[in-house]
C-alpha cells in the first residue's frame, strides 16, 4: 500500500458542502477500498424545486451525512442512498402505493381500511415520538411502538402481533423502492400464540331465545341480520355487501363472492328456512337484484351501508340503556358473538362438523372443531364417573 493510499484509509471522507447552482447538490469525498483512493459523491437535490426547501433540505442531509460517516457509514455500500430518505416522505410514497392498489382492485377494501388504521395509528405515535430519517425506523423504535400499542393503548396480543406483519409488508415495500437494504422488521419477535387465547363468547340459551323473542317483536329487519350471522355465518364486514341476487330461492342458498369475502374466494352456503321465510315476510326478495339487503339506514336499497353499521347499531338500539335488550351489556357478548355461537350450537345438535366447515367457510377443519371446547367440557363431566 501507498503512502498516498494510508493516508487516504485514515482520512475516510471530508465533510460535506453544498453547491447550488444549475444543478443543486451536496458534494463530499468517501474512501472507496477498491482502488485504495478518495472517491467523490454527489447527492443531487434538483428534485426540490423550492430553492429555500433545497437550501434546508441540504442542511438536514449534510448533518444527517456527518453523524453517519462519523458512525463507520460508507456511500459505497450495497445501497447507497440508504438513511438518507425522510422517513415522512417514504410513508407518504406508501400512502400512494396502497391508494392506487385499491383504485385499481389489487387491493381488498379490507386490507385497504386495516392498513390505513396501521399508519394512523404510526402518525399518532409519530406527533410524540419523532423521527427525521429512514434508518430511524429501526428495530428499538418499532419495539417502542410495539409496546405502546400493547401497554399504553391496551390492546390485544393478537393487535401486537398483527402490527408486527404490518411493519414486516412495510419494510419490504421501502427496499422494493431501494430505500432500505434490508429488513429490521424481520427482528420482532411475536408473541406466541400459545399465549393468546382468543375470546369465544357465546350466547346462554336463554339470552339468545330473549334477543330473537324481543327483535321480533320490536325490529324483524334488524333480527334477519341476526339471523344471518347466527345461521349462515356471515361476517359483518360481508353482511352490509351482500346483494338481493346473491340469494337463491330455489336453491335455498346464498353465493358469498371472492370480492366481498374475508377468504377472497366464492362460496355457496345454505340459507335455513327460518331465514327464508323472515326474507319473504319482510318483501327483501321482491327488491332489485342489484340491491343491497343492508343499505343506507338498513333499507333494502340501491345505497350501501357502511362496514360497522352492525356493531354500531348494536351498541346504540340493543344494549343501549334504552335499548332492546339492555341487559346484555354486562353479559361479554356482541353483534358478531352470533356467528360463534351459531356454529357452536350446531356443532352441539350433532351436525357433522364437516357440514359446519362448509356452512362457515373455514379452510381447515382444525378452525371449525375450536368451537366444540364446550362440548368437550361437558363430555368429560360425563366421563367422570366413568366405569
Amino acid at each position: 500500500m501507498s503512502k498516498s493510499q494510508k493516508i487516504n484509509e485514515l482520512t475516510q471522507y471530508t465533510l460535506p458542502r453544498y453547491v447550488d447552482g444549475e444543478d443543486s447538490y451536496i458534494i463530499f469525498y468517501a474512501y472507496y477500498p477498491p482502488t485504495g483512493s478518495m472517491r467523490r459523491k454527489r447527492i443531487k437535490l434538483n428534485y426540490i424545486h423550492s430553492k429555500s426547501q433545497r437550501k434546508k433540505r441540504a442542511g438536514e442531509l449534510m448533518r444527517r451525512l456527518v453523524q453517519m460517516l462519523s458512525s463507520g457509514w460508507s456511500p459505497w455500500d450495497d445501497l447507497e442512498n440508504e438513511g438518507l430518505t425522510i422517513f415522512a416522505e417514504a410513508l407518504t410514497d406508501y400512502k400512494a402505493h396502497i391508494q392506487h392498489d385499491y383504485n385499481i382492485k389489487l387491493l381488498k377494501e379490507s386490507s385497504f381500511n386495516t392498513y390505513t388504521s396501521y399508519l394512523k395509528m404510526l402518525d399518532l405515535y409519530l406527533e410524540t415520538h419523532k423521527i427525521k430519517f429512514l434508518d430511524q425506523f429501526d428495530y428499538n423504535f418499532m419495539t417502542k411502538f410495539l409496546d405502546w400499542i400493547l401497554y399504553d393503548r391496551k390492546n390485544t396480543a393478537r393487535t401486537y402481533n398483527n402490527y408486527c406483519g404490518f411493519f414486516v409488508t412495510l419494510c419490504e415495500f421501502f427496499i422494493k423502492k431501494k430505500y432500505l437494504a434490508k429488513n429490521p422488521a424481520l427482528e420482532l419477535k411475536k408473541i406466541p400464540k400459545s399465549r393468546i387465547e382468543k375470546q369465544r363468547d357465546i350466547f346462554t340459551s336463554e339470552d339468545l331465545t330473549e334477543l330473537f323473542r324481543r327483535l321480533e317483536r320490536h325490529d324483524r329487519k334488524f333480527l334477519l341480520a341476526c339471523y344471518f350471522e347466527y345461521y349462515c355465518y356471515i361476517r359483518p364486514g360481508e353482511l352490509w355487501r351482500i346483494k338481493v341476487g346473491d340469494v337463491n330461492l330455489r336453491e335455498q342458498t346464498l353465493t358469498v363472492s371472492a370480492k366481498i369475502s374475508k377468504s377472497s374466494r366464492t362460496d355457496v352456503i345454505t340459507i335455513p328456512r327460518i331465514v327464508i321465510e323472515l326474507l319473504l315476510d319482510l318483501g327483501v326478495l321482491q327488491k332489485p337484484a342489484d340491491n343491497y339487503i343492508f343499505g343506507e339506514r338498513f333499507e333494502t336499497c340501491s345505497r350501501p351501508g357502511e362496514r360497522k353499521m352492525f356493531s354500531h347499531y348494536w351498541e346504540r338500539h340493543i344494549v343501549s340503556p334504552r335499548g332492546i335488550f339492555p341487559e346484555l351489556k354486562n353479559r361479554r357478548v356482541c353483534f358478531y358473538s352470533l356467528k360463534g355461537t351459531g356454529i357452536t350450537n350446531m356443532l352441539e345438535n350433532s351436525v357433522p362438523s364437516i357440514v359446519v366447515q362448509r356452512q362457515a367457510r373455514h379452510r381447515h377443519l382444525t378452525t371449525t372443531e375450536i368451537y366444540m371446547q364446550t362440548k368437550q367440557i361437558r363430555t368429560s363431566e360425563e366421563l367422570a364417573d366413568y366405569r
